[in-house]
């Protein structure tokens, strides 16, 4: 399978499955259906649990600033191109005042009112680290974007769901989207209340 072909997969691990661990487990399964390779048994084990803890703290230290509290669309863009080097990231966010948190539109996601301080998912640097070796290029592309999407989906999901929840929904509830910064983007959760709805489409 190509990479379009596993997208709905993708969601569908990251909608119904709550542990995160497992999750990855799916997504690796997943990758070695969609194309045979010794590749998927050579990436590390990433420690999911310090990953979903680090994104907990910086998703609420960027949306607990009083400046940002009215934001009702949080936009969660994907950079796979900056994360070598001490100050390297993969996970950019914005806000917008212009979101409908009981929609699915991430129309407002393209203009987003302000932006804050990148953040490191730090397993998805540690599997680039062996997946952009050069005996793999042939399957660099797809891993490049099947393993980003999806445990960082799987990652930032959780992160939400075990934020502080005034912070998490704000006064009026937001719809956080997520994707690639120059390409696919989708809606992650909705936070309204004490609630969170995993969404995690393509419809």
């Amino acid at each position: 399978m190509g990479i379009s072909d596993c997208i709905s997969e993708i969601l569908t691990i990251i909608r119904q499955t709550k542990d995160p661990g497992l999750g990855y487990s799916k997504l690796l399964d997943l990758c070695s259906r969609s194309e045979e390779s010794p590749l998927w048994k050579k990436l590390p084990t990433v420690n999911v649990s310090r990953d979903v803890a680090d994104s907990v703290l910086w998703l609420e230290k960027e949306l607990g600033q009083k400046r940002r509290a009215s934001a009702t669309g949080i936009y969660l863009g994907l950079d796979t191109l900056n994360m070598s080097g001490d100050d390297g990231h993969n996970v950019e966010i914005g806000g917008s005042d212009g979101a409908d948190p009981t929609s699915e539109s991430l129309d407002w996601a393209y203009g987003c009112g302000w932006y804050g301080d990148h953040y490191l998912i730090r397993g998805l640097r540690e599997m680039h680290s062996v997946y952009a070796q050069p005996e793999e290029k042939d399957l660099f592309a797809f891993a490049d974007y099947i393993l980003f999407l999806g445990y960082s989906g799987l990652v930032l999901a959780s992160a939400v769901e075990n934020m502080n929840p005034e912070i998490r929904s704000g006064p009026k509830g937001r719809l956080f989207g997520w994707g690639f910064h120059d390409g696919d983007l989708f809606p992650l959760c909705r936070a309204i209340g004490e609630r969170v709805e995993r969404l995690a489409t393509d419809e």
